[in-house]
């Protein structure tokens, strides 16, 4: 029906100043849905937890705002073209509509609608975020428009916190142009919208940055550490973004400059960082003195004290471009990575690869051995699957005789302290995105293939699930809009979006950097 919005609801609280797409700030009114899969069905839940057995609406337009109600002042949808339904709320404050998707490719070319819940509680009305719900297909790309700043070495940092938080903001920072071994820094900031499909741009950064970390605290708001600037200088300073306000805070220096080094939100809330470059300046002409400042530290960040402290005693091997993977139990397994430089037996300055493996665990604050890998790598993919193991698959390596540097498809399974060979890819990639699905099976997307320097994208994605591998559709392309070319790239930017699907944003072709982005609906 189209009808006023809350036409029949008096609004008794002054309202929060907030964006309208961020709700009214009264209240716990949420709006939490799945995707609308092609031939599937959306899963809706609406309502809030202080409202329990109470009314609520589930407002829908074709269009965003923001508008003006008198009831409820500025409002994330286009007004004019609102529908809406009423639902009863049970006991837990919760309303649920389980709706069927017609099995036609075609729909994913219409327009999305948006929508949010007004919930009321007592004498007040709650209004929730703004979200997208489109039509897509699955196991398809849909266009995610373009970043402003075409930028790899850069991080991309979903700010909602799951649950009935469906933010649908991701704050993408630092980065640029230039290559894989002399990647340009900035203190450039873009905050992309899952509603828009594009990116506006935002507070520049204290200190320019490349190949930093970026990590959502448990508060929402993102703490970004280390990198190096385009000169190569590597940094300690930290600074937090608080999407509250769209600023940035400033944090405590970590103790350690670092760049190439791996972060990890905890259970406890804290944030673990470990390994890292000392030293990036001159990596072309002093490659072996570059790679010989890698770390084996590692050190905690406290959002509530706002300080660092030192992981007591060190990693079993120094390390850069490796990977932490968060396990079931809260301990972290920290896989492989560069450990130092040295020569080929030509002279060629190349990397040295570990296959060693820590574990952190919180609960003793200490790094242990674990088992090793067999095959020693670093920019590789690491993800736990759903059955507790972690898979690692992909990355680079070096052939130590002739000084080559390339892409590897061997793919291990970590379980309980010891890696055995799974199934390998069907072409070897380095520097690819891997999620882990709802399904407990890891997603592969894109990466480079060949070998330095003269690696390519690739557009490749796959399932794997431990033991088989199966094809997906290619980056970029959906049923849809045939004749959609695919959109090859390594070292994207991914995160998790609000409904499941995940956006990704920038890489590189192997050259140059890509200011493109997709969205993925598994």
């Amino acid at each position: 029906m189209r009808l006023p919005l809350l036409a029949t609801v008096s609004l008794a609280a002054t309202l929060t100043a907030q964006t309208p797409y961020q709700g009214n700030g009264v209240g716990q009114a949420y709006l939490r849905h799945d995707v609308a899969r092609i031939g599937g069905s959306l899963d809706l839940h609406l309502g809030s937890a202080a409202a329990p057995g109470g009314l609520a609406l589930l407002c829908l337009s074709g269009g965003l705002g923001p508008s003006f109600h008198p009831l409820v002042g500025q409002v994330g949808l286009d007004l004019s073209g609102l529908v809406y339904a009423a639902y009863v709320l049970d006991g837990q404050g919760d309303a649920r509509l389980l709706a069927n998707v017609p099995n036609n490719p075609s729909l994913a070319a219409l327009p999305p609608l948006f929508g949010l819940c007004a919930a009321l509680e007592g004498s007040q009305v709650s209004t929730s975020k703004t979200t997208r719900i489109a039509w897509e297909n699955p196991d398809s790309w849909s266009p995610g428009g373009a970043l402003g700043f075409a930028r790899g070495a850069h991080t991309v940092t979903a700010i909602g916190g799951g649950g009935n938080d469906q933010e649908t903001r991701i704050l993408v920072t630092g980065g640029g142009g230039g290559t894989l071994l002399v990647p340009q820094a900035s203190t450039n900031v873009e905050v992309w919208s899952a509603l828009t499909r594009s990116s506006v741009a935002g507070s520049p950064m204290a200190v320019e940055r490349a190949l930093h970390q970026a990590i959502r605290l448990p508060n929402g708001r993102v703490l970004v550490c280390g990198g190096a600037n385009t000169a190569g200088n590597v940094t300690t300073h930290a600074e937090i973004w608080d999407p509250a306000t769209s600023t940035w805070l400033p944090a405590a220096p970590m103790l350690s400059p670092r760049v190439g080094h791996a972060a990890t939100l905890l259970d406890n809330g804290k944030v673990l960082v470990t390994g890292g470059l000392a030293n990036y300046v001159n990596p072309l002409g002093q490659l072996i003195a570059v790679l010989n400042t890698a770390q084996n530290t590692g050190e905690l960040y406290d959002p509530a004290a706002n300080t660092w402290t030192a992981v007591p005693g060190t990693m079993n091997s120094r390390r850069s471009g490796h990977a932490q993977t968060l396990l079931a139990d809260g301990r972290v397994l920290i896989t492989a990575g560069i450990s130092g430089g040295g020569t080929s037996i030509f002279g060629t300055p190349i990397p040295v690869y570990t296959n060693t493996c820590s574990i952190y665990d919180p609960a003793s604050n200490a790094f242990s051995a674990t088992g090793a890998l067999t095959t020693a790598r670093a920019f590789h993919g690491a993800s736990r699957l759903g059955n507790g193991q972690v898979l690692v698959t992909g990355g680079s390596v070096v052939l130590q005789i002739i000084g080559l540097i390339t892409a590897t498809d061997r793919c291990e399974l970590w379980n309980n302290g010891a890696f055995v060979g799974v199934a390998a890819l069907p072409l070897a990639v380095t520097n690819h995105v891997q999620i882990t699905g709802s399904d407990g099976a890891a997603r592969l997307i894109g990466g480079l293939s060949g070998s330095f320097p003269n690696f390519n994208g690739t557009a490749n994605v796959w399932r794997h699930d431990g033991t088989a591998i199966t094809a997906r559709r290619p980056l970029g392309q959906n049923p849809a809009f045939p004749g959609a070319p695919a959109a090859p790239r390594g070292a994207a930017g991914a995160a998790l979006l609000h409904d499941g699907s995940f956006a990704l944003l920038g890489g590189t072709d192997g050259q140059t950097p890509l200011a493109s982005g997709f969205v993925f609906i598994d």
